[in-house]
């Protein structure tokens, strides 16, 4: 299990390493494009795409250091801690460690048998952050791509058409993230029950977390792949958001601040103005 959460994890570094290049790329093409920026759903100052691709690419490069971390945490091999109390036979560990890639041993036999499974739910946490971040990213472009938003267009070998209406082009692999994201917490949670309140030693509920990342693994790994095809294949409408720019006085708040430099009063003072000019139109 060891080994196998290991493969699965160098996976997902490299992985992430194509999605954070993807993002990269993104940011320096559209760092000139303005776009809206939001606050509690609704238009609030303007910015640009290239600093909302990089808010993504910096959560995605935090993930990327957690799942590094983690290889440092747990490249350790668990062989010949038996039921957590060793063996009498004359076993060298060390060797059998370096023979299988890992690192170093387990300082302790009985540690990795008393928390087995923690080096799952080390992983597991890490996953779910990671789909926690693609979820918003995914929530953000299927609002982007909406009719009523229309900044964005998405490839259309990454979406469906409707089971009955044949006018719709449907954003199904983005949705499927977003639940997978919800079945990444469910997982995180089972394990950390299931680690949770045991006496010292090897206990079988330990078993079920094998069940659990191996799911968790096998449900979210296409996840950084797709959405990575994905973002090379977008197409930003600059139009729309230049149309966008300009409504709800977007730049209002710059203004103001301009404003306070100008004539030195107050915050308060200027934002109480503006808001009774604008409550009066």
């Amino acid at each position: 299990m060891r080994l196998y959460l290991k493969d699965a994890n160098n996976k997902i570094v490299q992985d992430l390493s194509k999605l954070i290049a993807v993002l990269s790329k993104l940011k320096v093409k559209h760092n000139k494009v303005q776009a809206p920026g939001f606050t509690h759903h609704r238009p609030a100052v303007l910015t640009t795409l290239g600093v909302i691709f990089d808010s993504f690419k910096q959560s995605v490069k935090r993930d990327q250091d957690r799942f590094k971390s983690w290889l440092k945490i747990y490249d350790k091999s668990p062989l010949g801690s038996v039921t957590g109390y060793g063996t009498s036979f004359n076993i060298d560990r060390k060797f059998t460690a370096k023979e299988l890639g890992f690192a170093q041993a387990e300082e302790n036999t009985l540690d990795p048998i008393t928390n087995r499974g923690e080096d799952a739910t080390a992983l597991a946490f890490n996953i779910a952050m990671l789909m926690k971040h693609l979820s918003q990213l995914a929530q953000t472009l299927i609002l982007w791509s909406m009719p009523q938003f229309n900044y964005a267009r998405l490839p259309d070998q990454f979406c469906t058409g409707s089971s009955i209406m044949p006018h719709k082009k449907n954003p199904d692999v983005l949705e499927i993230i977003k639940a997978k994201t919800a079945m990444a917490f469910g997982a995180l949670n089972s394990l950390l029950i299931i680690n949770s309140s045991n006496l010292i030693g090897y206990n079988r509920d330990t078993q079920w977390t094998k069940y659990l990342i191996m799911d968790l693994i096998d449900e979210t790994d296409p996840a950084i792949s797709v959405i990575s095809d994905l973002l090379v294949l977008i197409r930003v409408n600059k139009k729309d958001l230049a149309i966008a720019c300009q409504r709800d006085n977007l730049d209002l708040t710059f203004k103001m601040e301009r404003e306070i430099r100008q004539n030195g009063q107050s915050l308060r003072e200027v934002k109480r103005k503006i808001e009774q000019t604008l409550t009066n139109n």
